[in-house]
């Protein structure tokens, strides 16, 4: 059995941690900040599907990796488009673009985090006070939030 790097039980065990790798024999280690050069030494040398998952976890965990921006041009070009929700997109290091995008929409293990189709957009608009206390009234009414009930009425709308 060979002997396991510093940086690939980081890394892995960061990622099993989260939920993006299964590695039966990896310690999770959900509290780490990771370098660009040891992700990327792991995913070159050790495991490729870190190369799959990786635009997930900068997407959802960008407080643990350093220097984020040092990463390769590929990569953050995927992130980028994972994060635009485009459709077609070049591979990325031998893993399909479909499977890299399907990472950041999977529920994770860590609770905190949302899928991307799940995220909410902050938008404004600009309402008629009787239009907004209308809306407060409504929302109250239904013991929810505003944005949850122009969700709801939105909805309704277009389900007709």
């Amino acid at each position: 059995m060979r002997s396991i790097s510093k940086a690939e039980q980081r890394v892995i065990g960061f990622l099993v941690a989260k939920g993006l790798l299964f590695a039966p024999r990896a310690k999770p280690m959900p509290m780490v900040k990771l370098t660009p050069k040891e992700v990327l030494e792991v995913a070159e040398n050790i495991e490729p599907r870190v190369y799959e998952v990786l635009p997930a976890a900068l997407i959802h965990f960008p407080r643990s990796f350093l220097s984020i921006d040092s990463y390769p041009k590929d990569i953050l070009n995927a992130v980028r488009a994972v994060k635009a929700g485009e459709e077609h997109h070049p591979d990325l290091r031998g893993m399909r673009y479909k499977d890299v995008k399907r990472w950041a929409d999977l529920r994770l293990l860590d609770r905190r985090t949302r899928p991307l189709s799940e995220k909410k957009v902050m938008r404004a608009y600009r309402l008629r006070p009787n239009v907004l206390a209308k809306l407060a009234k409504l929302a109250k009414n239904s013991k929810a939030s505003e944005t949850e009930t122009l969700e709801r009425l939105i909805e309704e709308a277009l389900v007709t």
